[in-house]
């Protein structure tokens, strides 16, 4: 028997078993709005709401690094702003 007779004798089967979605598409889409806010801190009142959304989502899907990150942005944005009461 030779080597190409070897190869193609042989009759196992292989199937592709799908891996379990483990909800990265939530931290995808949380993590898109956490850079689309960033982008918008050149308007202070739009990346304030847009970063909130980012947290709710956050909260709502189980907490994650992006839900903090949102939270230092507002931070940030309050420090620029000097608007140290909230």
């Amino acid at each position: 028997m030779s080597d190409d007779d070897f190869m193609f004798d042989e009759e196992d089967e292989y199937e592709f078993e799908y891996e379990e979605d483990d909800g990265d598409e939530e931290v995808v889409g949380i993590e898109t709005k956490y850079y689309n806010a960033k982008a918008l801190r050149e308007d202070p009142a739009a990346a304030l709401r847009e970063f909130q959304l980012v947290i709710d989502e956050d909260n709502s899907n189980g907490r994650s690094e992006w839900g903090f990150k949102a939270t230092k942005q507002i931070i940030k944005l309050h420090l620029q702003a000097r608007d140290f009461d909230k």
